[in-house]
């Protein structure tokens, strides 16, 4: 999966993380940043990892605007 991660201090990234299928269902994880599950500020935006599925992406990346509202922990 790709998509926007939040980092504190550095605001929304693009980033790519993974999906195990555990437990009968499938579940993000991102071995980066060490989550299993990956936290709620991973915003997916597409599914693969071939070039022709990652181009829709290359026409947003650096246009998106996120401004963070609220945060509960």
């Amino acid at each position: 999966m790709s998509g926007l991660v939040y980092v504190e201090g550095k605001g929304f990234l693009y980033h790519s993380w993974a999906e195990s299928f555990t437990g009968g269902r499938w579940v993000a994880v991102d071995p980066t940043y060490n989550q299993l599950p990956a936290d709620p500020t991973h915003i997916k935006l597409l599914e693969g990892h071939l070039p022709e599925d990652m181009a829709p992406i290359i026409a947003i990346i650096g246009r998106i605007k996120m401004t963070v509202t609220e945060t509960r922990y």
